[in-house]
């Protein structure tokens, strides 16, 4: 932001003069008045989880973590006729079932539920010439293997030994590692010297003081269109491994991006279909339930919601909202999941359902349906949403505590890349540190995603 001071003239050489961003001097809460004149008032992404608490430094512009892998699982086969009564039957595991030097998880001693009929089996032989051959022994003599499809999942529901034996095969528990990316947002905004006094400039405030600086319309049209690429990266940005590597000053660095939400979510998450103008609190229920199997107990979950999906939600749950509205705390909310900022959680603009135990915060994504990017014509992300639980966790191997949701921007030692603004001019107000009548003013982020235990999260789409 320009200080107020006596006009210089023009100097020899470049000097930048760093200026406020607008998302650091204003509260997140003036953001939709500002963005207002450019035809769509909405939080940008980055800023929600701003007011979520869910951003972070990083030093490097590639960073990771590790996910304990699941304690236990079941298996798929390639399938196997019906059985006699009472007899063994061996099937053979889908490679999916085996790691790559052919181990498995199913172990002697293990019994198995089939589905539907609740049938159980013992795992009676593991080949070992062929781990991935396993004989299955009716547990009742009168029960018969059933018809086993290729490629249907098989449970491991319990186990059973006998007296005087010994101990079953040990299992081994991996980790998994996620990786990530941070972005470098770049826009410019330049100006004629005579244009700065057609504009209508905006005294900035601070605290409730006055800041000896001014604020533009032309600074406001550049933090919006950064918010819109940053928004653009963080929706269904991926990672690029068709690497573009630069020239000129910048020679021989990468150009790399930031992984988006909803390419996070739809390889690695669970995908749920919905009919278009049918939903109705059933959907909730299915959400809710896939969230516990998935061992979710944060009791927060943050939907981000295009706005025709979100019309759907709300046409579809009227009547159970007019008679349940009152079990939903607004209070706690604002305390768990907004750190207890009214201001932030009125300007995030959510609605909140609560429904078999889990709160689910109702975000509509209003960006998702500008008419210039993600709500041009053909263009269906208005439909979708992506369910995100709020929790944390310890990495197994460094014990650093990790959101499993959040934003990275690199900063060290005092200096910060989250959004950085500066002016380059010789007009305007400030200093003039170039003979040229005209203003330049430059944005730059450089942010990333990071998104773990994305199996806990669910891409809600049409059918």
């Amino acid at each position: 932001m320009a200080t107020i001071t006596a006009d210089t003239a023009p100097v020899a050489g470049i000097y930048t003069e760093q200026i406020m961003s607008m998302h650091d001097v204003f509260k997140p809460q003036n953001i939709p008045e500002l963005f207002a004149r450019y035809g769509v008032q909405y939080m940008p992404m980055f800023q929600i989880f701003r007011s979520l608490g869910r951003e972070q430094p990083i030093a490097l512009d590639e960073w990771g973590g590790w996910e304990e892998n699941w304690y236990h699982d079941n298996f798929t086969t390639t399938g196997s006729a019906e059985g006699a009564e009472g007899a063994a039957v061996s099937i053979t595991l889908e490679s999916g079932s085996m790691d790559s030097e052919g181990n498995s998880y199913p172990r002697v001693g293990m019994i198995v539920s089939f589905k539907n009929t609740f049938m159980q089996a013992h795992i009676i032989a593991k080949t070992a010439d062929d781990p991935s051959v396993l004989t299955l022994k009716p547990s009742v003599s009168t029960d018969k293997i059933p018809i086993i499809a290729a490629g249907e999942t098989i449970a491991i529901t319990s186990n059973a030994f006998g007296a005087g034996t010994g101990q079953p095969v040990g299992t081994v528990l991996g980790t998994t590692k996620r990786n990530f990316v941070a972005q470098i947002f770049k826009e410019t905004i330049g100006a004629e010297g005579s244009q700065l006094v057609n504009e209508k400039w905006y005294k900035v405030m601070d605290n409730g003081k006055s800041v000896k600086g001014w604020y533009s319309p032309g600074y406001a049209r550049g933090e919006y269109l950064m918010a819109l690429a940053m928004d653009g990266a963080f929706t269904w940005g991926n990672e690029t491994d068709n690497v573009t590597v630069t020239g000129a000053d910048g020679l021989g660095n990468k150009v790399k991006t930031t992984k988006g939400l909803l390419r996070h979510v739809s390889e690695l998450g669970k995908t749920m279909e919905y009919v278009e103008g049918s939903w109705d609190p059933t959907d909730l229920d299915a959400i809710g339930l896939y969230l516990k199997s998935q061992g979710v107990t944060s009791g927060f979950n943050f939907g981000w919601i295009g706005n025709e999906m979100m019309n759907d939600i709300e046409n579809g749950m009227v009547d159970w909202l007019a008679t349940n509205s009152g079990g939903t705390d607004y209070t706690n909310t604002v305390k768990s999941v907004f750190k207890g900022n009214d201001d932030l959680a009125v300007a995030v603009g959510f609605k909140a359902v609560k429904k078999g135990g889990i709160t689910h915060i109702l975000k509509p994504m209003d960006a998702w349906s500008m008419p210039k990017t993600w709500g041009s014509t053909g263009y269906d992300l208005s439909k979708y949403a992506v369910w995100t639980p709020l929790a944390s966790f310890i990495d197994p191997k460094t014990n650093a505590k990790l959101d499993n949701i959040a934003t990275r921007y690199r900063a060290m030692d005092g200096y910060s890349r989250r959004f950085e603004t500066w002016t380059l001019a010789g007009a305007g107000n400030g200093p003039k540190v170039s003979a040229i009548d005209k203003t330049n003013t430059y944005f730059r982020s450089h942010l990333g995603l990071q998104a773990f235990k994305v199996n806990q999260m669910i891409l809600s789409k049409p059918a």
